[in-house]
């Protein structure tokens, strides 16, 4: 079966009539199986927020609509917006330009604090020069740091880790063996795939940058860093540098064997925990 729905909208401020026909498969259930492309989307959904379908409140940037490749925003501000968090906000009214790059989940939260927060400062007129002002807005944000693992340096299982490859279960990230070698102020973790081997180094209190295929044949930076949450415990923090995705790999040792659980910050699907077994060889 096949449902097709027309919706016809115009705009009384202009001379503009549109009228766009969605079809989607019906299943044996009778209910409807939406497979449209992503300009389809698009278009569905600029016409529901104009139409006021959504049951957002007023207070919710993406419930003042869509069109000509930009988002609305309050306050008479428009946006392109990515995944995750990465905004370009233009703020006529205010002849300013925000760029935010970020890895969050909750996208409307980070609209609201440019509203609460940096929209108030702008007033009608240009400021006049602050020297002081300037340097202790450069200090802040030379300082600024990603915060890192603050637990253990050391276990003392480490040493019996030191070296030793283990042979891992079939997993979703085709990962065959790896192995950690252990350094001067932290480890290096190497992993082989179907592709090849990537070795990424993880600093102790630090972060230490690698160049990984990752999950593709293009090389990606990534800064690492390493902590001992308990004695049989390690964890790894990568972050794929210039993207919103943090993963974070927990190693639970039991004599010869790894239990290995994977987690991103973000995700497109529901971000469950990947959890992959080992054994030494």
């Amino acid at each position: 079966l096949l449902l097709a729905v027309r919706l016809d909208f115009s705009f009384p401020s202009r001379s503009h009539f549109c009228s766009v026909l969605i079809a989607t498969p019906v299943n044996r259930e009778n209910s409807p199986v939406l497979n449209v492309s992503i300009r389809a989307h698009y278009i569905i959904l600029f016409i529901l927020s104009r139409l006021n379908l959504f049951s957002y409140k007023e207070e919710i940037d993406w419930a003042q609509g869509y069109g000509y490749q930009f988002w609305r925003c309050r306050h008479n501000c428009y946006r392109g917006d990515g995944a995750f968090g990465q905004f370009c906000v233009v703020m006529p009214d205010q002849e300013a330009v925000l760029a935010i790059t970020s890895g969050v989940k909750d996208m409307q939260s980070v609209l609201d604090a440019a509203w609460d927060t940096l929209l108030p400062a702008f007033g009608k007129a240009a400021l006049p020069a602050d020297s002081k002002a300037d340097a202790t807005l450069n200090k802040t944000l030379g300082a600024l740091r990603m915060p890192l693992p603050s637990d253990a340096h050391t276990s003392p299982l480490a040493a019996q880790i030191h070296g030793r490859t283990y042979r891992l279960d079939a997993n979703p990230a085709g990962m065959e063996w790896l192995r950690i070698d252990l350094n001067e102020g932290g480890l290096t973790f190497t992993v082989n795939t179907a592709r090849g081997s990537d070795v990424i180094a993880c600093g102790f209190g630090s972060w230490r940058e690698s160049q990984i295929a990752y999950s593709s044949a293009q090389p990606a930076l990534v800064a690492s860093s390493a902590t001992w949450v308990d004695d049989s415990t390690l964890v790894l923090t990568l972050c794929l540098c210039e993207t919103p995705f943090v993963l974070t790999d927990t190693f639970r040792f039991r004599g010869d064997d790894v239990q290995i659980e994977a987690k991103f910050n973000v995700s497109f699907l529901p971000a469950e925990a990947v959890v992959t077994h080992g054994k030494a060889l």
